[in-house]
This record gives structure tokens, C-alpha cells and sequence, in this order.
């Protein structure tokens, strides 16, 4: 039997996770047509949220959840699921989430797009992913601190 374990932590205490499976999120920024990386915005830009997930064997049912600073709101915002390439993607108030069937080995990016929409300096939250029938199988990102500025 599997017992599982629940408990709230501050986000700066949190790591991310080094094993067989790893993700990551970086925003980049676009500025005169080009796309940086930044950590830092300004009212009305547009941010690409890259996440990175690297993973050693191929695995099933994969959920990929991204939570989003409060600073933020999604450029695109379908109802419901949408169906991209390999997977289903879905856009809530706070978080943008992506379910596949299968994720291959090796490396895989997705990105999605969104618009500072409030001064501030915000958690983005963590990027976990995980397989959905075995929960043992997962990995987190580290909380990133994003500035918003006029």
C-alpha cells in the first residue's frame, strides 16, 4: 500500500525536485520583437511562459499543472479543453494545465502566453507534473518572484 503525505509550505521553501523526471519555468519577455528572459515586466507586456520537462522513461496519463502569478491574466483563454499536437490543454483562473496520453522520453517544451496586467511582485507558484495512475511519479519546479513595474 501507498500511504501519501500533504502539507503546506512558503513557496521560497520549496526545491525542485532532481530524479528522473525534472521540470522547469522560465518567462521571457518580449521586447522590440525579441524574446528575453526576464524576471521582470512591465504593465501591458506580453510574457511566454516557457516550462521544460525533462524525463529518463516514457510515461502515460501525464498531467503538467502550471500556477500563475496573480499579476498575469492568459492571453488565450479557451472554455473547456483544446486538443494541440499530443495533448489537451486547458486554461483555469489560476493555473494552465496540460494532460497527455503519452510523453515520450527526452526532452519537451510548452509554452503559452500572458499579459502583465497588475503592478506588483507576485509567486508564480510551482509547475508540478505527475503521472495520474502513479502519483510517485512526479516533479516540481522552484517558485519563481516576478516584477511587474509601470
Amino acid at each position: 500500500e501507498t500511504i501519501v503525505h500533504q502539507y503546506f509550505a512558503d513557496l521560497d521553501q520549496i526545491k525542485s525536485s532532481t530524479n528522473a523526471l525534472s521540470v522547469q519555468k522560465v518567462y521571457l519577455v518580449e521586447r522590440q520583437g525579441q524574446w528575453v528572459e526576464s524576471k521582470e515586466a512591465k504593465l501591458g507586456e506580453r510574457i511566454k511562459v516557457r516550462i521544460t520537462v525533462i524525463n529518463d522513461d516514457p510515461m502515460q496519463y501525464v498531467h503538467l499543472k502550471d500556477s500563475r502569478p496573480a499579476g498575469v491574466e492568459p492571453v488565450f483563454s479557451p472554455s473547456g479543453y483544446q486538443w494541440r499536437k499530443n495533448y489537451y490543454f486547458s486554461s483555469k483562473d489560476a493555473s494552465t494545465n496540460y494532460f497527455m496520453d503519452r510523453l515520450s522520453k527526452g526532452k519537451s517544451v510548452y509554452e503559452y502566453e500572458v499579459k502583465a496586467n497588475n503592478l506588483g511582485t507576485f509567486n508564480s507558484g510551482i509547475t508540478t507534473i505527475e503521472c495520474m495512475y502513479d502519483p510517485a511519479v512526479n516533479a516540481r519546479s522552484t517558485n519563481t518572484i516576478l516584477t511587474i513595474i509601470p
